[in-house]
């Protein structure tokens, strides 16, 4: 009987002894699963963090890519305008220079007809002074 007793406490005391042991590992499993919640909770936070920058950064994006664009399109309106406007002036000058030479032309017609009103008024004079030199000699005679 005592032997049997004392089999008993001693498969009780191993018992408790292997109990001790789950006690002692599954407490230090408890401390690594806390450890590891509080990692996981500390990475969540970073994450949502990372998260609210990467949004943040999206809008600032966002805002920029729209400035880009609007100036983009000021830029471009602005390079039409003054394309237009240097159309425009190309045009002015075109009618300009048209106008002069048809200007030089004219002035040019003017002088031959001039020339030709000359040579016919001279020719003209040159007759009369002939004829009253003509009527002053048979006058004179």
């Amino acid at each position: 009987r005592e032997r049997a007793g004392q089999d008993t406490r001693d498969k009780v005391e191993e018992v408790m002894a292997e109990v001790r042991a789950k006690d002692l590992s599954l407490g230090e499993l408890r401390r690594k699963v806390a450890h590891l919640e509080k990692e996981l909770a500390q990475e969540a936070e970073a994450h949502e963090r990372t998260e609210g920058q990467l949004l943040s950064w999206e809008r600032e994006n966002g805002s920029l890519r729209a400035k880009l664009e609007s100036r983009d399109a000021a830029d471009k309106a602005a390079s039409k305008a003054r394309e237009q406007e240097r159309s425009e002036d190309r045009a002015a000058f075109a009618r300009e220079r048209a106008d002069l030479k048809s200007l030089i032309g004219n002035a040019q017609k003017d002088v031959e007809e001039m020339k030709i009103t000359m040579a016919a008024s001279r020719e003209l004079a040159e007759q009369e002074s002939a004829r009253r030199l003509q009527g002053a000699k048979a006058e004179a005679q």
